[in-house]
């Protein structure tokens, strides 16, 4: 994310003209990658927090598991441990594949040539 003003510090540096022709595309970037960079705190911290509560869940029932199992309770707990944790994959896949589409950004917006 700092290339992008160093780039445009040297395009300046360069030829003032190329700062106001790369300005409008890297104010995009730019706006972008913040935009998307405050969606990840939530995204992390909703992935501590169901991590957070698997663990939980399994040292809480850990010491019962015999007892669980002779009431009938092992699909149930089961089926409940698979819920949460599909849904820390999903929240971890979420947190994952954000910060890859920002970094992906600046190369979407390149200015591409016509084909001669």
């Amino acid at each position: 994310m700092i290339l992008v003003p160093v780039t445009l510090a040297v395009l300046w540096l360069m030829e003032p003209a190329f700062l106001w022709i790369a300005a409008p595309t890297a104010a995009v970037v730019l706006a972008t990658g913040l935009a998307g960079g405050r969606r990840l705190v939530p995204l992390t911290r909703r992935l501590r927090a169901r991590r957070a509560r698997i663990a939980a869940d399994m040292a809480e029932r850990m010491p019962f598991a015999p007892q669980l199992d002779r009431l009938g309770r092992r699909r149930t707990e089961i089926a409940q441990l698979d819920r949460r944790t599909n849904a820390m994959i999903g929240a971890a896949l979420r947190h994952r594949l954000l910060p890859r589409r920002l970094r992906r950004c600046p190369t979407s917006a390149r200015v591409r040539r016509r084909p001669r």
